[in-house]
């Protein structure tokens, strides 16, 4: 019972997040890199097509199996990236609005958490992420997180109910 009270927990807080980026990003109206939004449009529908290829299928037999044109796909991956951009940036700014940074105890901790769970050798990830560049990534995924962490803070949620 407790684990699943956990969970509950844990979902309710994922919810809360979800909301607020949202609500955020919706508000917003920022004007956004057109790059940016390519690249992301682009990484995304590259990961489609890497996960359709170990499954077996082509993107033609996404496409037709989901009654999707190719247009279709390209504009429903450009409104995803668009948001995510968008959230990226407005997170990066709350960042520097707020004085948030990273630690390289931060991302040390992060990167045993990821050995933990990917069950990879700490100092091979922490290597490969070295030569890739991805420490960089690592440490904007937690700066977001941290942003993110202090407006579900500052944000006033009220819980609907079925009146």
């Amino acid at each position: 019972v407790q684990r699943l009270e956990e969970i509950k927990s844990l979902e309710a807080d994922s919810q809360v997040r979800t909301i607020v980026l949202e609500d955020l990003v919706d508000r917003a109206n920022l004007p956004l890199p057109e790059s940016a939004v390519e690249g992301e449009t682009g990484s995304r529908l590259n990961h489609l097509v890497s996960d359709l290829k170990q499954a077996g299928l082509t993107l033609e037999q996404y496409l037709e199996a989901t009654k999707t044109s190719r247009e279709e796909l390209l504009n429903i991956y450009r409104q995803a990236a668009e948001k995510a951009v968008a959230a990226d940036l407005l997170l990066e700014a709350v960042a520097a609005a707020e004085n948030i940074d990273v630690s390289q105890k931060e991302i040390d901790e992060e990167i045993q958490a990821a050995s933990k769970r990917m069950e990879v050798e700490e100092d091979r990830l922490r290597k490969d992420l070295q030569e890739s560049g991805r420490v960089q990534v690592l440490a904007g995924d937690i700066l977001r997180r941290k942003a993110l962490d202090f407006l579900v803070g500052a944000a006033k949620v009220s819980q609907k109910t079925d009146s």
